[in-house]
């Protein structure tokens, strides 16, 4: 009989059924084909093999089958056929009266047989698929070990790199801020220690004698220290440990950089000696030398070298603003109170430009300081002045005194006989007002040779002269709405003619306030300021009058002290004030001086010879 289906095998006749089976005539031919099959299900019927059931059940059985026997009889039967099968489980018995059943029975059975079927497969599948996990995950592990030793190393690279480059951007601020080879060396031992294991660094220069000399125990690197053809010298790095190729090429490439630093020091070096003999020959220099561009930027000068690009005029001066007559390129004086003496100083300066700059204009400027010069060309010049006109003057007084002396005894003889309510009365008052004030000229004449013997030195008070200066000028200040400050001590005692130093102060301030009148007239809301202070220089007392008035020409301060001379209305102004005052303080062993300040005014400058400065 031939094969039609696997899951389904009758034995003995055919059945109603629907599904396919197979059908065999014994249970010997069941056997034959059994081998082929992974499970059966039986349907037996059991009037034709009743007596052999058990005997097949059990070689099913042995045979590790898992079959489902449907038993299908007489119902008759059943009885017997429940009493054999005790030893052994089946599906379903059906006796041929229960035949429509028989066909649902198959379809369970059939669903068993699959569902076992699947199950062992299912088995199968999950051993398989156990055993490719096992494979997996020791393949797994072991690509994880090798991944863990990869990225170890990698990790390790990594970190030496961020050392190498940390320990690099060490050398380069080592490079440039070591101040000498030494230094050089420490610095850069510090730098890389972190990176690779070095116990020191050495920088030989070519030109300095040395003999290598390192312990048998350590492992020396040398470089040779190279830029371009020229030979600087040699670097060498001294480890315990032993160098790898990695750190060799490394710290060749630390000793390009060296090189390169090596170079630049050598050339500072010769650089900064090329520099302390110019500065040493440019300090050698007695008067003050500055180079200046023309922003009066000071690019250098020999008296301190610490303010490069500050202003010249506040470095020298202690200025705000340029020199008053600044002219660069040209020759000008500057006058300065030097706030160490306190004293002024007069500078003749010659002013040269230095035509090899290209960038920018710059200037040489050097200053002489001809203040003692000045100050003796001046007082002969002034006392010349003053023996000139007092012999002008003596001889206009002994050739008009008489004449005038006799014209003022007629005036007198005549007002006595004229009436004093008549016209002619009032023409001979104006005469001999007139006369008197030619005799008052001639007397401040004779006043420049010699003073009156009447005037006797004595000893006052400073401050209590200037109050009287100030009380007598009081009515003036008001008018012209002049705001005074005054800044003098009350413990210092001048030797002299109280009178006539009190004259002196009087010419000086009526300078100021006159100076003021013309400005107020071309400027009616101009504000006017003096300012009156005292200060000491040694064994000297130095009194100062500062107004912001419009200043003296610098061609015109020459001539201030000449008698006569005027920069103010002549019809109002003599020109004999400043005159009598600096002859009233050369008189008293003293010096008077008058320069302009800046940016406006006047300063009038008295230096007198103090008796007693109290503290």
């Amino acid at each position: 009989m031939s094969f039609i289906s696997g899951d389904i095998c009758v034995i003995g006749k055919s059945l109603p059924i629907e599904q396919e089976y197979t059908l065999v005539s014994s249970w010997q031919e069941l056997q034959s084909i059994w081998s082929q099959k992974t499970s059966v299900l039986l349907v037996i019927d059991w009037d034709f093999i009743y007596s052999e059931i058990n005997e097949l059940l059990e070689i099913l059985k042995h045979n590790n089958s898992s079959p489902f026997p449907i038993i299908y009889v007489d119902e008759v039967s059943v009885p017997t056929v429940l009493a054999r099968l005790t030893s052994f489980s089946f599906s379903a018995i059906i006796t041929k009266n229960e035949t429509p059943k028989l066909q649902r029975h198959v379809l369970m059975a059939l669903e068993k047989v699959r569902l076992k079927k699947q199950e062992q497969e299912l088995l199968q599948l999950m051993e398989s698929q156990n055993k490719d996990l096992e494979s997996l995950s020791k393949d797994l592990e072991e690509s994880k070990d090798e991944q863990q030793k990869d990225i170890a190393v990698a990790k390790h690279k990594v970190e030496m790199a961020t050392l190498k480059l940390e320990a690099i951007q060490r050398v380069i601020v080592a490079l440039y801020t070591a101040d000498s080879i030494g230094e050089m060396e420490s610095l850069l031992l510090e730098a890389l220690r972190q990176a690779v294991d070095l116990q020191q660094v050495k920088i030989v220069l070519s030109n300095t004698p040395w003999t290598e000399s390192f312990s048998s125990d350590v492992h020396v690197l040398k470089f040779p220290i190279k830029m371009e053809d020229q030979n600087l010298g040699s670097c060498f790095f001294v480890s315990q440990s032993g160098w790898q190729k990695a750190d060799e090429n490394w710290l060749q490439q630390i000793t390009e950089m060296i090189a390169v630093a090596v170079d630049r020091w050598l050339s500072l070096e010769r650089g900064l000696g090329m520099k302390e003999n110019w500065e040493a020959s440019f300090r050698s220099i007695q008067s003050k030398v500055a180079v200046v561009d023309e922003n009066y930027n000071l690019l250098a000068h020999n008296q301190n070298t610490t303010e490069a690009r500050e202003k010249c005029h506040k470095v020298l001066f202690h200025l705000d603003q340029p020199c008053f007559g600044c002219k660069l390129g040209k020759a000008f004086q500057v006058t300065h109170l030097d706030r160490k003496d306190n004293d002024l100083h007069i500078f003749e300066v010659k002013s040269l430009k230095d035509f090899d700059e290209v960038e920018e204009e710059v200037y040489i400027n050097v200053y002489e300081d001809v203040t003692a010069h000045v100050r003796q060309g001046r007082e002969r010049v002034e006392a010349a002045k003053l023996a000139e006109l007092g012999i002008i003057g003596s001889s206009i007084a002994h050739e008009l005194n008489n004449p005038l002396s006799g014209v003022m005894s007629y005036i007198q003889i005549l007002l006595t006989e004229v009436d004093e309510n008549s016209e002619l009365h009032g023409i001979l008052d104006q005469m001999e007002e007139g006369a008197k004030r030619c005799k008052q000229i001639i007397q401040n004449l004779l006043s420049f040779t010699r003073f009156s013997k009447a005037e006797e030195e004595t000893e006052f008070y400073l401050h209590e002269i200037i109050e009287k200066a100030l009380l007598f000028l009081e009515t003036k200040f008001r008018t012209l709405g002049l705001k005074i400050e005054v800044d003098i001590k009350s413990n210092v005692i001048i030797k002299g003619s109280e009178n006539l130093f009190l004259q002196a102060l009087l010419e000086i301030l009526k300078n100021s306030t006159e100076e003021f009148s013309d400005l107020l007239s071309l400027t009616p809301n101009y504000r006017s300021k003096l300012l009156i202070r005292q200060s000491q220089n040694s064994n000297s007392v130095i009194i100062d009058v500062i107004d912001n008035g419009r200043g003296i020409p610098v061609d015109k301060l020459e001539k201030v002290f000449t008698p006569l001379f005027t920069l103010k209305n002549p019809s109002h102004n003599r020109g004999l004030g400043l005159t009598t005052a600096y002859q009233i303080i050369q008189a008293m062993k003293g010096r008077i001086e008058i320069f302009t300040v800046q940016p406006t005014g006047v300063q009038v400058r008295i230096v007198l010879p103090a008796k007693t400065i109290t503290s």
